[in-house]
């Protein structure tokens, strides 16, 4: 299965076109087309047991997610899947299809506005492709994943695909997507806090990306130097036009709560922290490990092991987490973990 959206000009991606292929057959569904109802595909694609395997899926299932509600109970993604094989961490469809397949897939259709009617039999072509070969490669992918005793890799990574959660907005937390933010104090930020989920729920009901709400310039300078009042607001050089004067009272009055907040519940600066020796020495023997066995799967180091994921085992050895629970554990986990003194 796949999609093809877009999103440059909305909050919400612009579901426009869904490629689904089977053994027996392969179809275009028009999700623009009039009177179309979509609910019952993706009850049935939610409720079939056998796996929908999808390329890159995390896009594909937030359009999913945002349709219906819910996520197909068994998913497999074939990037996963490379980057288990040794074929790169992020490997793109059209280089794993050539790289299998030994087929030079069509890419003039790659930035094509899916929205337009009708579509080309080349953007048609191009949109078919992108299931019809990947029907075709998953079953080598899982071949050889068997063939290297990796499967139940593939089957643990991709069942955190079926996390909704993330797929769940954290207005309180976008504070931390604003370029600039690094620079600000404890107390601006918890301005910034209040500018940034203001402007989240915003975008969200005006269905507009969240930075032609506010840019993330502007946010930071009200962070720093933040209007008394909505009129202080409305004379601010940057302050869009588009935005009415009601959304700049709301945002007046976040701001005014914003500044009632005691200290402790200041969102707190994240800044670097030098390790201490000790801690910098580990690090450093535990990286040169996940170097040697990343040569010996032939696998990318960072799905292995990231640096958080060393300090986390480090700081807490004894706590469930990545790198002491599943394949991870077995492949790598139980060796870091020798290594920590004890």
């Amino acid at each position: 299965m796949d999609t093809e959206f877009l999103r440059e000009s909305t909050y919400y991606p612009q579901l426009c076109l869904i490629q689904i292929a089977t053994p027996d057959g392969l179809w275009l569904i028009d999700p623009l087309a009039n009177h179309l109802d979509l609910q019952p595909l993706w009850g049935t694609l939610n409720g079939v047991p056998q796996p929908i395997v999808f390329h890159a899926a995390e896009q594909d299932l937030e359009l999913m997610y945002l349709a219906a509600g819910a996520l197909p109970g068994h998913i497999h993604d074939t990037q996963i899947a490379a980057a288990l094989l040794g074929l790169g961490e992020q490997i793109g469809y059209a280089r794993l299809v050539q790289h299998l397949m030994a087929e030079e897939l069509d890419k003039s259709q790659s930035r094509t506005d899916w929205s337009t009617r009708p579509l080309t039999e080349a953007q048609c072509q191009y949109a078919a492709d992108d299931v019809r070969f990947l029907r075709l490669i998953y079953p080598d992918l899982m071949q050889r994943l068997a063939e290297m005793g990796r499967q139940h890799w593939l089957e643990e990574e991709c069942a955190a695909l079926n996390d909704t959660l993330r797929f769940q907005p954290e207005d309180d937390r976008q504070w931390r997507r604003v370029r600039g933010q690094q620079r600000l104090s404890a107390q601006q930020l918890s301005l910034l806090q209040a500018i940034s989920a203001w402007r989240e729920q915003t975008a969200r009901a005006l269905n507009l990306p969240r930075r032609w709400v506010l840019s993330d310039d502007f946010a930071i300078e009200l962070a720093i130097k933040p209007p008394e009042n909505q009129q202080a607001l409305l004379a601010r050089r940057h302050w869009p036009k588009q935005r009415t004067p009601a959304e700049a009272a709301e945002l007046i009055d976040r701001l005014d709560a914003a500044r009632q907040l005691p200290a402790d519940q200041w969102p707190q600066p994240v800044r670097f922290t030098r390790q201490d020796p000790e801690t910098a020495g580990l690090l450093v023997l535990l990286q040169e490990t996940v170097q040697q066995v990343a040569q010996e799967t032939d696998l990318v180091p960072s799905l292995l092991a990231t640096t958080d994921d060393l300090l986390t085992l480090i700081r807490t050895p004894d706590r469930p987490q990545r790198l002491t629970t599943g394949w991870r554990a077995e492949v790598i986990g139980h060796r870091l973990r020798a290594l920590l003194p004890d």
